[in-house]
């Protein structure tokens, strides 16, 4: 649907105005603008002009036209403006709408009611892909499941000496799937409910109802407030609530990023929150071009997906510089590298060291590739711990102390020569194995590269400069 209003942090008044108390929310006896959003009179709200006014566009154009209508004789304290909450397209989020002061809303309320919970019509063909009701459309991406059924086949399905045929099977999944749906468009509405009172108790800057003791609620919520914010042009209102609620979750905020980074980075970006979208960014750039997430890539602003990619390629050649330092760690010797074939047996098994290095690296990259998890170089890690992380000191020595002998080596300077290497190798991963996520990767399941910045000149909502424009 067409949203009405700019997304400036304030509107065009460039002022807030706050009238009433808590107290007396949602309903002042001075209000003069009525707003129905259910037949459930908890859902009524009497508010004032003002507040609507000095902090939401769509109000301000709304409530610019005359509210006087033929043969109306108002006093002081009448209600001077209704609106209702009305169905729009399908696809698109139901959407406040003045309707006369005269007429009583009653009507419009039961279709606005029966809009919301009816059952919607299923087809038995072709397989139904997800939800198919205009209200189900409005969730946000990854939080809703996929049901898969086909009723049209004519399959037969034997148990015991009973043959059913498919469709009266699939006649028995659309009563079960149909009360599924009518189920989750009862919780949506539910959500909606909460959504437009915590916008109205932001307009009148009161702390929204956001959950406090589980994170996946609060995510719900928050989403669907910046859904009516963005309708009603009031973003700017809502942002500091929002990521107050969100970032007083602290350690568990980051535990639920990394479960679904791209439905964080969705939301981060309309509130602004610099943390949350860089920690989300972050789980995406060191994923890519995998994308092991509910949530579809496909929902990501252009900007950010642009900036994800090319921190990926950064991230690519950061690796092959790495990779390729690393097959050239080597030990010198006389000021020279360790080398087959010279300097006598003395240098065979210091070569020797060095060339079993550099196998378990290959054969460690190589098994990754073949797996198909090249984007979890997890021997990475294992090289910033050394010690016994890998290639520990007994398995070496069993590998080489069976050529031990005059013609070979005796193996004197084998530990020290191996934690040279080991060394090295630490020192040279240090900087791809860095942490720049706020969560802490160990003992975690993350085993991908989490070294990528974001600076805040790269969030996607900062406007950058071109500094070859001249100014006036």
């Amino acid at each position: 649907m067409k949203r009405i209003g700019s997304q400036s942090d304030l509107s065009h008044t460039g002022k807030r105005a706050c009238a009433g108390n808590r107290d007396s929310f949602p309903i002042y006896s001075d209000g003069t603008v009525e707003v129905i959003v259910s037949e459930d009179p908890a859902h009524y709200y009497r508010l004032h002009k003002a507040p609507l006014e000095g902090s939401s566009v769509w109000f301000t154009e709304s409530l610019s036209q005359p509210f006087v209508e033929a043969g109306q004789i108002l006093d002081s304290e009448q209600v001077r403006y209704r609106y209702i909450l009305c169905a729009g397209k399908e696809g698109d989020e139901p959407l406040l709408t003045r309707v006369s002061l005269v007429d009583p809303p009653n009507a419009e309320l039961i279709k606005l009611e029966e809009a919301f919970t009816t059952t919607p019509v299923l087809t038995t063909s072709p397989p139904v892909e997800g939800l198919t009701s205009s209200e189900l459309t409005t969730v946000t991406p990854g939080t809703v499941g996929t049901i898969n059924r086909s009723a049209s086949e004519c399959s037969v399905i034997i148990i015991g000496s009973r043959e059913i045929a498919a469709p009266d099977v699939g006649r028995h999944n659309t009563i079960e799937i149909e009360a599924e749906i009518k189920a989750r468009a009862e919780r949506i509405q539910k959500r909606r409910l909460e959504a437009y009172n915590n916008l109205f108790l932001a307009l009148y800057n009161h702390e929204p109802q956001i959950a406090t003791t589980s994170i996946r609620i609060a995510l719900g919520q928050c989403e669907f407030l910046v859904r009516l914010a963005e309708l009603y042009g009031c973003l700017g209102v809502v942002r500091a609530h929002i990521c107050a609620s969100l970032h007083q979750y602290r350690d568990d905020l980051f535990k639920a990023i990394a479960k679904d980074p791209p439905r964080w980075l969705l939301i981060s970006i309309p509130i602004r929150s610099g943390p949350i979208f860089a920690e989300a960014a972050i789980h995406c750039i060191g994923c890519w071009p995998q994308w092991p997430w509910k949530t579809s890539w496909d929902f990501i602003p252009s900007r950010a997906i642009a900036l994800i990619k090319a921190k990926a390629f950064e991230l690519f050649h950061l690796r092959a510089n790495t990779e390729r330092n690393l097959f050239l760690n080597t030990i010198s010797l006389e000021a020279r590298s360790a080398r087959l074939g010279e300097g006598g047996s003395h240098h065979f098994d210091t070569w020797m060291v060095v060339a079993v290095f550099r196998d378990w690296l290959a054969r460690v990259i190589r098994e990754r590739r073949e797996a198909g998890k090249e984007h979890l170089p997890t021997y990475y890690r294992e090289m910033k711990k050394a010690g016994d992380a890998y290639l520990p000191l007994h398995t070496v020595e069993a590998m080489l102390f069976k050529f031990s002998g005059a013609d070979f080596g005796w193996w004197n300077w084998l530990a020290e020569d191996l934690r040279l290497v080991k060394k090295f190798a630490e020192d040279e991963v240090a900087a791809i194995t860095q942490n720049n996520l706020t969560l802490k990767v160990e003992g975690t399941k993350i085993s991908y590269l989490t070294c990528s910045k974001i600076l805040e000149s790269e969030y996607p909502w900062v406007e950058m400069e071109d500094p070859r424009v001249e100014r006036e």
